[in-house]
């Protein structure tokens, strides 16, 4: 099977936009997609491109698909998160490994990179991980007016509970000038570890997101990180039909309720007891 770009209009009508499967063109598409006013799409690629390392894409209104970068070594590698952009054209993103070699990461492939697209594709490498006390594994990003960007590592950090991933995963900060700021540092247990996915900022500059483990259970959690550093557990996950892993990046209504989804719990009985998840509501107390 080959990874592909599809379109679903209000009827219900599927289109397939772009088929991968040249290798340059990139594959393992993990990511999803930046959609801008023009109609173009924007994506990554784990794999493929120049050195099978990852790309970077752009797919036009008139369904041109074009790869703006090929990810290699000190540039990042493998960036398996969506891209965000800003009133300039820019895109912003991250790489899953790369970056410093001599980062001692769980798969020795470095500790990955934040990165900068401008609109011709050129990339600038804006900070490079080194997996203590910083993280390492860099999920997707936020921004916001000031020009900082938020995120997530799934491991790094500075908390040893963790001796499998090199750390628990932590919360950091990227301002305009380039300096990074760890903002909360997993410790592995009821605080949670290893969040996956991006993170979620409301008009107060406080940070939502999920960790696909720790918490009470070790089923994972919900959590909010406060402007200044302090983290808040808003539910641990139970496992069963409470719910476990939750991968999904988290979204609000207008009452303040968050909305996510477990990759595990649930209905019990499906495939023969192993579970397929669930989608959850988290009202505010």
């Amino acid at each position: 099977m080959k990874p592909t770009l599809y379109k679903l209009d209000p009827n219900g009508t599927f289109t397939v936009l772009h088929t991968f499967g040249t290798g340059k063109d990139g594959t393992a598409v993990w990511s999803g997609v930046l959609l801008d006013s023009e109609g173009n799409l924007f994506g990554t690629t784990s794999a493929g491109g120049d050195f099978n390392e990852g790309t970077a894409y752009k797919m036009d209104a008139a369904g041109n698909y074009s790869v703006l970068t090929s990810f290699h070594g000190g540039y990042g590698t493998s960036p398996s998160s969506e891209l965000i952009r800003d009133s300039a054209g820019n895109l912003y993103g991250t790489a899953a490994y790369g970056g410093n070699p001599s980062c001692v990461s769980l798969y020795n492939r470095g500790c990955g990179v934040i990165f900068k697209l401008d609109p011709l594709g050129k990339e600038t490498v804006l900070y490079t991980f080194k997996g203590a006390p910083d993280g390492e594994y860099p999920n997707g990003l936020i921004g916001d007016a000031e020009g900082s960007l938020y995120g997530t590592t799934q491991s790094g950090g500075t908390s040893d509970a963790c001796p499998q991933l090199n750390g628990c995963g932590t919360v950091f900060r990227l301002d305009a000038s380039g300096v990074e700021t760890v903002l909360y540092s997993f410790s592995g247990g009821a605080d949670g570890a290893t969040p996956y996915s991006k993170l979620l900022r409301d008009k107060a500059g406080t940070l939502y997101g999920t960790t696909l483990n720790g918490g009470t259970a070790g089923y994972g959690t919900v959590f909010k990180v406060d402007v200044a550093g302090g983290e808040t557990v808003l539910h641990s996950f139970l496992g069963g039909t409470d719910g476990e892993s939750p991968y999904s990046p988290l979204i609000p209504d207008a009452a303040g309720n968050l909305y996510g989804t477990t990759d595990f719990g649930g209905d019990l009985s499906c495939l023969g007891g192993w579970s397929c998840g669930e989608v959850y509501r988290l009202t505010p107390q």
